[in-house]
């Protein structure tokens, strides 16, 4: 069993058809907004913390139509300058504590997407 020294909320898990795109928000509202409008609805992805130092910034590009979450600031000024539109803080992350959440890279014919899991 995980300990963890701070309060969890969790992190819901949506995807879209036709776009081939996940995404993850920490919003019951934005969530249900997004069931309404086509994403498919997959449950909770994890659990991240409530609030921490290590926020992890959530981004849309508009020619790509897809989202992309970072916290690493070297990278999320390298995708603001190529583009990326800043949603703001999407959830945080644990320092080290918890289980470590994975990003993967799946290439597919409309250009790629990323992927985040806890599995």
């Amino acid at each position: 069993m995980d300990v963890w020294k701070y309060k969890t909320i969790p992190i819901y898990r949506l995807y879209h058809v036709d776009i081939d795109e996940h995404l993850y928000t920490a919003s019951v509202e934005e969530k249900n907004e997004l069931i309404t409008s086509g994403w498919l609805d997959e449950g909770i992805g994890w659990y991240a913390p409530e609030k921490t130092e290590e926020p992890v910034y959530r981004l849309y590009h508009a020619n790509q139509n897809t989202h992309f979450y970072t916290k690493n600031q070297t990278e999320l000024d390298q995708l603001l300058a190529n583009g990326w539109i800043m949603e703001g803080i999407s959830f945080y992350s644990a320092p080290s504590e918890g289980k470590p959440i994975h990003r993967l890279y799946g290439p597919s014919r409309k250009g790629g997407t990323h992927h985040f899991t806890e599995n």
